[in-house]
């Protein structure tokens, strides 16, 4: 018997203990949440960061200028709005720490250096919108690993290389704005198997070669922009049959034969 009592205590213990868990796992997210964040002020330039001086331990980072936490879980930062906020300096890569974030903002600054593979890790990520900086280096790979993301907007900035082949894991994705770069290469033809795409611009980079025969699968697609490219060989046909599509532009490239009459 006294087995037995020992038995149900010793189990009793076990329960209680599993339960106080979350509690602190709950303080080390936040603690993550607080020292991500403090590690993206960090890497802004001396001249810009004051405008987050309020970013400090002396109040909640909730309450931080452009910090959005959660309804659900109040704690935890689902969006960063930075965009106009005359930032210069490097994007951290402890971003990718904040395990719940859905919206990245940080358009419209001065920000340099590359993307941040590190933002891959985002499993919740809906919207990342980096646009009209001064980033260097190619699109990560690692943002395959995104496969919620529904806006990436990468546009007017300085990168270069490659359109990444794992962006075509990202099946939800409605916009994707990567114009005013450098990008050169091919338009990937993975890109047309994005059924939910709707708006698609790619002006202005060196992109080259010629257009996938299968953009007819985007019937989602309601933009395109290829301007400015170096883009060759005949328009497909595809296009016009695309019923969704109300915007198109292809000059200043180098195409060659006739007109679809499908479109």
């Amino acid at each position: 018997m006294g087995g037995v009592t020992l038995f149900f205590c010793f189990s009793l213990l076990c329960v209680c203990s599993h339960a106080q868990v979350p509690s602190g796992i709950s303080g080390n997210a936040m603690a993550q949440d607080e020292l991500a964040l403090l590690s993206f002020k960090s890497m802004l330039s001396s001249s810009t960061s004051n405008v987050l001086a309020s970013w400090n331990k002396s109040g909640h980072y909730c309450n931080w200028p452009g910090v959005v936490c959660g309804r659900r879980h109040p704690d935890r930062v689902v969006a960063l709005r930075l965009g106009s906020f005359n930032l210069s300096g490097h994007i951290s890569p402890f971003l990718g720490n904040l395990s719940f974030l859905q919206k990245l903002d940080l358009r419209n600054n001065q920000l340099v250096g590359q993307v941040p593979p590190e933002l891959g890790r985002l499993g919740r990520f809906q919207g990342l919108n980096l646009s009209t900086n001064f980033l260097q280096g190619s699109i990560p790979a690692a943002m395959g690993g995104c496969t919620n993301l529904k806006v990436l907007d990468l546009s007017s900035n300085k990168l270069q290389g490659e359109i990444p082949a794992e962006l075509g894991s990202l099946k939800d994705l409605i916009k994707l704005r990567l114009h005013k770069n450098g990008l050169s290469g091919e338009i990937p033809r993975y890109l047309t198997d994005l059924q939910s795409l709707r708006f698609l611009s790619l002006y202005e980079n060196r992109l080259s070669g010629a257009m996938p025969p299968t953009f007819g699968n985007l019937t989602s697609l309601q933009e395109l922009d290829l301007e400015g490219n170096m883009l060759s060989g005949a328009i497909p046909s595809s296009l016009g049959l695309l019923p969704s599509l109300s915007w198109i532009s292809l000059e200043n490239n180098n195409f060659s034969g006739s007109i679809p009459d499908s479109i």
